[in-house]
């Protein structure tokens, strides 16, 4: 083939292309389709609550457990609830205090002088759910874990003790302990 037949082969495929992209581009700019926009209603976002009532159905009383004596067990509950919208685990921690209030005579016999400590603080073991946690001092400000709390479902009762070892002895007597149990209800974590 001669040179001026390829020419004219090459000059015919360039015309082909250009008529085709002049079709292209014509068509292209005649080209319309239906639309329609739209407006969607506004989404509303609010956060959860999580609210722990303690002493829930009815309001809590303070605690008080009096002429304690050694090998006694004494059982108190207290009733939490979650009234939020968020369900939570629940924890407690609780911090104790003691005096000495006073000497009575068997003390006395038992511990000279009678010192400003509260023997009785010692020898207390806190009990939860039954089974003894240790010594009340020992376990202090520890997060004690209680379990799940659903929101709005019905209160949970919390069972404590404080159990006085039948080896404590006359130096205990008259001694007062304070026991301050702090409930926290948190998110649980995904």
């Amino acid at each position: 083939m001669s040179i001026l037949q390829k020419n004219k082969k090459v000059a015919a495929g360039i015309g082909v292309a250009a008529v085709a992209a002049a079709a292209i581009a014509l068509g292209a700019g005649t080209y319309a389709a239906f639309s329609d926009t739209e407006q969607a209603p506004n989404a509303t976002f609010a956060a959860g609550t999580l609210n722990l009532t303690v002493g829930a159905p009815t309001p809590a009383t303070p605690v008080v457990i009096s002429n304690l004596k050694p090998g006694d067990l004494q059982n108190f509950s207290i009733e939490v609830d979650n009234t939020g919208t968020v369900d939570g685990n629940l924890t407690a921690s609780y911090t104790v205090s003691g005096t000495e209030n006073g000497c009575a005579e068997p003390e006395t016999d038992a511990e000279r002088p009678c010192d400003d400590g509260s023997e009785l603080l010692e020898q207390l073991i806190f009990v939860y759910q039954g089974s003894d946690a240790g010594p009340v001092t020992a376990a202090q400000n520890t997060s004690i874990p209680l379990g799940a709390l659903p929101a709005v479902d019905a209160p949970k009762t919390i069972n404590f003790g404080v159990r006085l070892p039948a080896s404590a002895t006359n130096e205990v007597m008259t001694d007062t302990a304070t026991l301050s149990i702090t409930f926290t209800l948190t998110q649980p974590t995904s």
